[in-house]
């Protein structure tokens, strides 16, 4: 017990430095500017600075161009060098380095640094300049070799995250570890590379055996500027994911497997930004950051069902033999469906839709008096219909084509496949969403178009921003998805999807940046801080609202309302393996406990538990089970309370 004890102290105690003595510039990609006010004055002008009077020697393979150091002279470098691979020597660039302030690695391919340099005088003498104070950076390739780990494969998002272990999927090690225990991803949302450093993430937590990892993802025409104290400040027109790893987090990344990952801490900052690499802390805030808080659905969303072929024959007779002829059925439609596969059921009631129809209570109240109501309605006719609010109170069963799913959240983007550069020339378009899944924000199709990768990727947070949502989904290839109870599970997809979940509150800010010549407008970039990252693949759920309607975040469900009984806490909590449910009861009754892991798997059901007046402890024992937050539900009849606890192996 004792040796036990000191090891799992240990593992806490042990301080992991993310940076040693000098600067470092992670720079996304992108081309620097002249232009007053570009994104580029900040990053680059504060590399001259921490060269601290001393000359700069820039890398590249073979690049004669000499625009970049004469950018750095231009912010008052005393003496560029501009070196190449292929023409200069190790021993000539290693003592160009020794008297250097800064070294700069130009973009291109990572691997060519490695493969020239790897082992060499060159290699020691940049670790040195760092050591002594001086300043690293890099763009693009020449950011992602100062990491520990290096990805130096071509793996694109969808590939990672359906096999981390695809063949395409390379990373080197130890070569200049000048970020100790990370790995680095450029040109992020420009290429959809948010699934490809998770993958790569998961990879190397299972061949380095790393549990602590910490995942940079930064976006072209923006920088990450880290300080020695571990500080790191976001400038520039994009944005940047800072993923972090730690005791909670469950990733289970396997050959030939799709990823899965809970509970992966998050930050996905813009310009100003300030957060410390080893906590996840935000240490400052740009002068344009909101809080946006997390707001409790007022009561639990009707039950949905979409469905890619929704009114297949195949699907509908499946429905038939789900439900008795005693189950009622009702459509209302436009002209966009064939509802002929629905119709030939019996006990089914056609309604068309008109303007009209919503100033008909009688009808609507005819159709949502059904047990199960297809929806086979165009978008804007859709949201005509949730504008009556009859969709948000139905008691039915909600059935829908998956060309509503964007639309059925707070608000979705309308013009994504417009062209290739809405969001980067600041041109998205959005509109609010039915609410059907309120605090919800959802983007389809993230990873299916190389074309519209920026649009996808970068619309989440600020959908998430501009409707204050508390949760943004990416799916690809979705077929078939259900909210039931509360409880969202993905049905057959071709890629995983990922979840983003800041249900504790978050803040958030816009980027001050117009980086296009064709577009006045500011890039469409948004912070979202402090959350949660889940990637679920086919068949997995989330928990979005508890059976009460209050959304698994942090609020106090002990709290909730009810007439027959309180749930007042758990002791101990955290606990390890067993603990007591402390219980409330005004009136003697039987009840039912079910517990749920975070992603709103069932890991224990106990029936028939009868409760008497008075105070009444119930014993929970999840031993077989691992460390982690479950939430503890116990109903009776219409009356259900939720309860979250903390197992700690």
């Amino acid at each position: 017990m004792r040796i036990l004890l000191f090891l799992l102290l240990s593992h806490f105690l042990i301080i992991y430095p993310v940076v040693g003595q000098g600067y470092l510039m992670l720079t996304g990609g992108g081309s620097e500017s002249n232009a007053s006010g570009s994104w580029s004055q900040e990053p680059y002008s504060w590399f001259v600075e921490k060269a601290d009077d001393k000359p700069i020697v820039v890398l590249s393979q073979n690049d004669t161009s000499t625009w970049l150091p004469n950018y750095f002279l231009s912010f008052g470098a005393t003496e560029v060098h501009n070196l190449r691979i292929s023409t200069d020597s190790p021993e000539f660039i290693a003592e160009k380095i020794s008297e250097a302030g800064g070294v700069f690695l130009k973009g291109g391919n990572q691997q060519n640094y490695i493969d020239a340099w790897k082992g060499t005088q060159v290699e020691t003498a940049i670790r040195t300049l760092f050591e002594e104070g001086g300043v690293v950076g890099g763009t693009s390739a020449g950011a992602m070799a100062i990491s520990e780990f290096v990805s130096t494969g071509g793996p694109v998002s969808s590939e990672n995250l359906r096999n981390p272990f695809n063949g395409s999927n390379r990373i080197e090690v130890d070569f200049l570890k000048l970020l100790p225990n990370a790995i680095v991803d450029t040109h992020y949302f420009e290429r959809g590379r948010v699934g490809r450093l998770l993958g790569i993430m998961g990879r190397i937590s299972v061949d380095y055996e790393r549990d602590d990892l910490l995942g940079i993802g930064v976006d072209d025409q923006t920088s990450v500027l880290v300080y020695p104290s571990g500080n790191a400040r976001v400038s520039g027109s994009g944005g940047v994911h800072f993923f972090r790893m730690n005791e909670e987090t469950m990733m289970d990344a396997r050959p030939n497997r799709s990823l899965h990952i809970t509970n992966m801490h998050f930050n996905q900052l813009t310009h100003g930004f300030e957060v410390n690499l080893e906590t996840g802390e935000i240490v400052n805030r740009p002068s344009n950051t909101i809080d946006i808080p997390f707001t409790s659905p007022t009561a639990l969303p009707p039950d949905l069902h979409f469905s890619r072929n929704a009114w297949s024959t195949s699907r509908i007779n499946a429905l038939i033999q789900e439900d008795d002829d005693s189950v009622s059925w009702s459509v209302i439609s436009d002209e966009t469906y064939n509802t002929a596969t629905i119709l030939n059921r019996e006990n089914v009631t056609e309604f068309i839709f008109s303007p009209s129809l919503l100033e008909d209570d009688e009808s609507l109240d005819e159709i949502f008096s059904s047990q199960r109501v297809f929806i086979s309605l165009n978008t804007n006719n859709f949201l005509a219909l949730s504008e009556s609010g009859r969709l948000q109170s139905a008691e039915a069963k909600l059935e829908l084509p998956l060309e509503l799913l964007q639309p059925t959240g707070e608000g979705y983007a309308t013009n994504l496949t417009q062209n290739g550069f809405i969001t980067y020339d600041g041109n998205i378009r959005t509109r609010s969403g039915a609410k059907l899944l309120p605090g919800v924000v959802l983007v389809d199709s993230t990873y299916q178009s190389s074309v519209f990768f920026e649009n996808r990727a970068s619309a989440t947070g600020w959908l998430m921003n501009e409707f204050g949502a508390s949760v943004g989904i990416n799916v690809s290839g979705i077929r078939d998805l259900t909210l039931e109870e509360g409880v969202l599970t993905f049905g057959n997809m071709t890629v995983p999807a990922i979840v983003f979940d800041a249900r504790e509150g978050f803040e958030s800010a816009r980027s001050p940046f117009s980086p296009s010549n064709s577009s006045s407008r500011n890039r469409n970039s948004a912070a979202i801080t402090s959350g949660l990252v889940h990637v679920l693949p086919s068949g997995e759920s989330f928990v979005l609202y508890d059976a009460t309607g209050t959304s698994v975040g942090d609020e106090d469900y002990t709290d909730l309302p009810s007439s027959d009984f309180q749930l007042i806490h758990a002791y101990p909590n955290p606990f390890n393996p067993s603990t007591q449910i402390v219980v409330d009861v005004r009136t003697g009754f039987s009840a039912t406990m079910q517990v749920f892991d975070i992603m709103g798997r069932r890991v224990l059901s106990t029936y028939n538990l009868r409760l008497t007046p008075g105070r009444n402890t119930i014993p929970l024992d999840l031993k077989h089970v691992s460390s982690g937050v479950y939430v503890v539900r116990i109903s009776s009849g219409t009356e259900a309370q939720t309860m979250r606890v903390t197992l700690i192996k």
